[in-house]
């Protein structure tokens, strides 16, 4: 079997990672700090000011550690065509190894962007819900807006369940391509209830087509 090169899933994926840990990140990480400067001088103004503190700092310190893997994440998105460029003294077989190595080191650092990321999110609209709750009378506007907070902080956590639940599972599929997730993963036995992954798909959800028979019939794309 020829060698490949190790494509990114789904091809845009790099570049979404790029721009989560590059420019969303940080926007997040001086959102909550900034939060946190509102709450330390006027504390009288807060239900539970500490509680609320605590949860904006780490969201804070979230969001930090995501741009510093995101930093780490970058230095191995790489494209055949840069080591061809870099390195064109390397035998073919050289070639494909050194872009797989990148790959593997790529997802390792990516992985830790995004569950820092997420972990971010969370922290930071919990620590908002706690904000928005006064020291005494709450106003029937202000509990409207408390209860949207608390809404979209469950909505993240369904949404963090659901990318667990489908992680190994395709995100695209053709036909009538099953949609099943990897048999010999953790909790497998989980993974795989219809039930739980009807929700979860409702939060990621499965793109689907219908191949026509000339699409059907075209040989694969070269890698």
């Amino acid at each position: 079997m020829p060698e490949q090169w190790q494509a990114p899933f789904p091809f845009g994926y790099q570049a979404a990672a790029e721009s989560a840990g590059s420019v969303a990140a940080p926007l997040l990480a001086g959102f909550s700090f900034a939060l946190v400067g509102l709450v330390i001088p006027s504390p009288e103004h807060f239900r539970w000011p500490d509680l609320a503190l605590l949860f904006l700092f780490t969201a804070g310190v979230a969001f930090i550690a995501a741009v510093q893997s995101s930093f780490w994440t970058r230095q191995y998105s790489i494209t055949p065509e840069d080591i061809k460029l870099w390195r064109p003294e390397y035998p073919s077989g050289r070639m494909h190894a050194s872009q797989r190595l990148h790959s593997v080191a790529f997802y390792k650092w990516n992985g830790r962007m995004n569950r820092s990321y997420r972990t971010g999110i969370m922290l930071l609209l919990v620590g908002m819900t706690l904000s928005l709750i006064p020291p005494h009378h709450v106003g029937w506007g202000r509990w409207l807006a408390i209860a949207v907070a608390i809404v979209a902080s469950l909505l993240e956590l369904f949404w963090i369940a659901a990318i667990w639940l489908l992680d190994g599972s395709p995100t695209m599929a053709y036909d009538d391509q099953p949609d099943e997730g990897p048999s010999n993963a953790a909790f497998a036995w989980l993974r795989n209830r219809k039930s739980l992954r009807y929700v979860a798909r409702l939060f990621v959800p499965l793109v689907r087509i219908q191949l026509t028979e000339e699409e059907r019939a075209a040989p694969p794309e070269s890698s």
